[in-house]
Protein backbone atom coordinates (compact mmCIF):
# COMPACT_ATOMS: atom_id res chain seq x y z
CA UNK A 1 0.00 0.00 0.00
CA UNK A 2 1.35 3.43 -0.65
CA UNK A 3 2.02 6.22 1.83
CA UNK A 4 -1.73 8.09 2.30
CA UNK A 5 -0.39 11.43 0.55
CA UNK A 6 -2.88 13.81 -0.67
CA UNK A 7 -2.40 12.04 -4.32
CA UNK A 8 -2.76 9.04 -3.61
CA UNK A 9 -5.73 9.78 -0.68
CA UNK A 10 -7.26 12.26 -3.77
CA UNK A 11 -6.65 9.28 -6.47
CA UNK A 12 -8.25 7.12 -4.15
CA UNK A 13 -11.05 9.59 -4.05
CA UNK A 14 -11.13 10.16 -8.10
CA UNK A 15 -10.94 6.15 -8.27
CA UNK A 16 -13.64 5.00 -5.94
CA UNK A 17 -15.88 7.54 -6.20
CA UNK A 18 -15.68 9.34 -10.14
CA UNK A 19 -14.30 5.63 -11.34
CA UNK A 20 -11.84 8.34 -12.89
CA UNK A 21 -7.82 8.15 -12.89
CA UNK A 22 -7.96 12.37 -13.43
CA UNK A 23 -5.78 13.89 -15.84
CA UNK A 24 -2.76 15.83 -14.92
CA UNK A 25 -4.06 18.93 -15.34
CA UNK A 26 -6.70 17.82 -12.39
CA UNK A 27 -3.98 16.62 -10.27
CA UNK A 28 -2.39 19.24 -10.36
CA UNK A 29 -5.70 21.89 -9.61
CA UNK A 30 -6.59 19.45 -6.65
CA UNK A 31 -3.45 17.71 -4.96
CA UNK A 32 -2.56 20.17 -2.45
CA UNK A 33 -5.91 20.61 -0.93
CA UNK A 34 -7.06 18.75 2.06
CA UNK A 35 -8.47 15.44 0.96
CA UNK A 36 -11.73 15.25 3.38
CA UNK A 37 -12.17 18.95 2.65
CA UNK A 38 -12.12 18.71 -1.24
CA UNK A 39 -14.21 15.68 -0.63
CA UNK A 40 -17.16 17.21 0.91
CA UNK A 41 -17.28 20.01 -1.64
CA UNK A 42 -17.05 17.21 -4.77
CA UNK A 43 -19.64 15.61 -2.87
CA UNK A 44 -22.07 18.59 -1.92
CA UNK A 45 -21.11 19.61 -6.18
CA UNK A 46 -21.81 16.30 -7.99
CA UNK A 47 -24.21 14.11 -5.16
CA UNK A 48 -26.32 16.28 -3.27
CA UNK A 49 -29.26 15.31 -5.04
CA UNK A 50 -28.43 11.68 -4.80
CA UNK A 51 -29.68 8.94 -2.47
CA UNK A 52 -27.22 7.64 0.23
CA UNK A 53 -27.63 4.02 -1.11
CA UNK A 54 -27.42 5.39 -4.62
CA UNK A 55 -23.49 6.94 -3.85
CA UNK A 56 -23.01 3.62 -1.72
CA UNK A 57 -23.82 1.78 -5.05
CA UNK A 58 -21.77 3.41 -6.94
CA UNK A 59 -18.65 3.29 -4.56
CA UNK A 60 -19.23 0.00 -4.51
CA UNK A 61 -19.21 -0.92 -7.71
CA UNK A 62 -16.02 1.20 -8.66
CA UNK A 63 -14.30 -1.13 -6.02
CA UNK A 64 -15.26 -3.82 -7.18
CA UNK A 65 -17.57 -4.84 -4.47
CA UNK A 66 -21.01 -4.53 -5.96
CA UNK A 67 -22.27 -8.68 -5.30
CA UNK A 68 -21.24 -8.14 -1.23
CA UNK A 69 -24.86 -8.83 0.09
CA UNK A 70 -25.82 -6.13 2.49
CA UNK A 71 -22.20 -3.80 1.84
CA UNK A 72 -24.30 -1.31 0.12
CA UNK A 73 -27.04 -0.99 3.22
CA UNK A 74 -24.15 -0.26 5.49
CA UNK A 75 -22.13 2.08 3.60
CA UNK A 76 -25.38 4.01 2.87
CA UNK A 77 -25.64 4.06 6.91
CA UNK A 78 -22.20 5.21 7.50
CA UNK A 79 -22.85 8.04 4.82
CA UNK A 80 -26.40 9.15 6.25
CA UNK A 81 -24.56 8.95 9.94
CA UNK A 82 -22.10 11.64 9.14
CA UNK A 83 -24.25 14.06 8.53
CA UNK A 84 -24.69 16.41 5.15
CA UNK A 85 -21.64 18.15 5.44
CA UNK A 86 -19.07 15.31 5.87
CA UNK A 87 -19.89 12.48 4.06
CA UNK A 88 -17.33 13.41 1.17
CA UNK A 89 -15.03 13.20 4.07
CA UNK A 90 -16.82 9.74 5.24
CA UNK A 91 -16.23 8.56 1.93
CA UNK A 92 -12.31 9.28 2.04
CA UNK A 93 -12.47 7.88 5.64
CA UNK A 94 -14.14 4.53 4.25
CA UNK A 95 -11.72 4.15 1.24
CA UNK A 96 -8.52 4.38 3.25
CA UNK A 97 -9.71 1.94 5.71
CA UNK A 98 -10.20 -0.30 2.83
CA UNK A 99 -7.13 0.42 1.63
CA UNK A 100 -5.24 -1.12 4.46
CA UNK A 101 -7.16 -4.08 4.48
CA UNK A 102 -4.56 -5.80 2.09
CA UNK A 103 -3.80 -8.42 4.48
CA UNK A 104 -7.46 -9.26 6.11
CA UNK A 105 -8.78 -12.66 5.42
CA UNK A 106 -12.37 -11.96 3.82
CA UNK A 107 -11.36 -8.33 2.08
CA UNK A 108 -7.97 -8.86 1.14
CA UNK A 109 -7.99 -9.74 -2.48
CA UNK A 110 -9.91 -6.49 -2.88
CA UNK A 111 -8.25 -3.95 -1.12
CA UNK A 112 -4.96 -5.51 -2.64
CA UNK A 113 -6.69 -4.66 -6.33
CA UNK A 114 -7.79 -1.43 -5.27
CA UNK A 115 -4.09 -0.48 -3.98
CA UNK A 116 -2.97 -1.60 -7.45
CA UNK A 117 -5.17 0.74 -9.06
CA UNK A 118 -4.61 3.43 -6.92
CA UNK A 119 -1.05 3.41 -7.63
CA UNK A 120 -1.02 2.88 -11.73
CA UNK A 121 -4.01 5.83 -11.15
CA UNK A 122 -1.64 8.24 -8.73
CA UNK A 123 1.73 7.29 -11.72
CA UNK A 124 -0.78 7.87 -14.43
CA UNK A 125 -2.12 11.58 -12.87
CA UNK A 126 1.50 12.50 -12.04
CA UNK A 127 2.77 12.30 -15.60
CA UNK A 128 2.84 15.96 -17.66
CA UNK A 129 0.06 15.93 -20.15
CA UNK A 130 -1.49 13.04 -18.78
CA UNK A 131 -5.41 12.68 -19.63
CA UNK A 132 -8.35 11.65 -17.92
CA UNK A 133 -8.85 7.77 -18.10
CA UNK A 134 -10.95 5.00 -16.21
CA UNK A 135 -10.25 3.57 -12.94
CA UNK A 136 -11.58 0.19 -13.63
CA UNK A 137 -8.88 0.22 -16.53
CA UNK A 138 -5.72 1.30 -14.15
CA UNK A 139 -2.81 -0.60 -14.54
CA UNK A 140 -3.82 -2.59 -17.05
CA UNK A 141 -1.19 -3.55 -19.81
CA UNK A 142 -2.25 -3.42 -23.25
CA UNK A 143 0.21 -5.40 -25.91
CA UNK A 144 -0.16 -6.69 -29.52
CA UNK A 145 -0.24 -10.51 -29.49
CA UNK A 146 0.91 -11.89 -26.53
CA UNK A 147 0.89 -14.63 -23.73
CA UNK A 148 -0.42 -13.59 -20.27
CA UNK A 149 -0.21 -16.43 -17.56
CA UNK A 150 -2.75 -15.74 -14.67
CA UNK A 151 -1.37 -15.59 -10.43
CA UNK A 152 -3.36 -16.35 -7.50
CA UNK A 153 -4.09 -12.32 -7.19
CA UNK A 154 -6.51 -10.08 -9.08
CA UNK A 155 -4.82 -9.65 -12.58
CA UNK A 156 -6.22 -7.46 -14.99
CA UNK A 157 -4.59 -8.35 -18.17
CA UNK A 158 -6.01 -6.79 -21.81
CA UNK A 159 -4.81 -8.55 -25.14
CA UNK A 160 -3.62 -5.97 -28.27
CA UNK A 161 -4.60 -6.90 -32.12
CA UNK A 162 -3.05 -10.03 -32.75
CA UNK A 163 -4.21 -13.47 -30.97
CA UNK A 164 -3.57 -13.50 -27.39
CA UNK A 165 -3.53 -16.48 -25.25
CA UNK A 166 -4.73 -16.72 -21.51
CA UNK A 167 -3.56 -19.48 -19.60
CA UNK A 168 -5.23 -20.24 -16.25
CA UNK A 169 -5.54 -23.17 -13.97
CA UNK A 170 -8.62 -23.42 -11.17
CA UNK A 171 -6.66 -21.80 -8.55
CA UNK A 172 -5.61 -18.76 -10.90
CA UNK A 173 -8.90 -18.06 -12.07
CA UNK A 174 -11.01 -16.11 -9.86
CA UNK A 175 -13.85 -13.53 -9.78
CA UNK A 176 -11.17 -10.94 -9.30
CA UNK A 177 -9.50 -11.25 -12.50
CA UNK A 178 -10.06 -9.14 -15.36
CA UNK A 179 -9.37 -10.38 -18.77
CA UNK A 180 -9.89 -8.58 -22.08
CA UNK A 181 -9.29 -9.39 -25.25
CA UNK A 182 -8.36 -7.96 -28.41
CA UNK A 183 -9.86 -7.47 -32.02
CA UNK A 184 -8.30 -11.30 -33.32
CA UNK A 185 -8.88 -15.08 -32.22
CA UNK A 186 -8.15 -15.07 -28.44
CA UNK A 187 -7.75 -18.28 -26.33
CA UNK A 188 -8.73 -19.28 -22.70
CA UNK A 189 -6.70 -22.42 -21.46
Amino acid sequence: MAISTNGTVIARLAGGLYNTVMSNATYLEVASQDPSTLANTLYARDFAKSTDLAVATTLLANLGLASQAGLDAWVAAQLTAAGAANKGAKIVSLLNDFAGLASDATWGTYATAFNTKVDAALAASQKTGSVEAKFEAAGTVASTAATFTLTTGADQFTGGAGDNTFNATGLTLNSLDVITGGDAADTLN
